[in-house]
């Protein structure tokens, strides 16, 4: 619902959280998980609160992406 209401540009990022559990522990199927980023041009990371995994990869890359978004925005001012 975010995506198909937003009035601003968004920066999103799937975020799979407890990839340290098994896999009959998912909530959600990673097939679907695949599909749904793929259909919503979205990018996607499996995270780990737990351990960290991913978590630091995580907020960086969404930084990059709001800098770069908003250098963009800069620019053509």
């Amino acid at each position: 619902e975010l995506i198909r209401n937003q009035e601003q540009t968004l920066e999103l990022i799937v975020a799979g959280n407890k990839c340290d559990c098994n896999e009959d522990e998912r909530l959600v199927k990673l097939t679907d998980i695949e599909t749904f980023v793929q259909e919503q041009q979205l990018e996607y990371l499996e995270t780990s609160a737990k351990t960290g995994f991913n978590v630091e990869k995580l907020f960086k890359t969404l930084t990059k992406k709001i800098l770069k978004r908003n250098i963009n925005i800069v620019n053509f001012s």
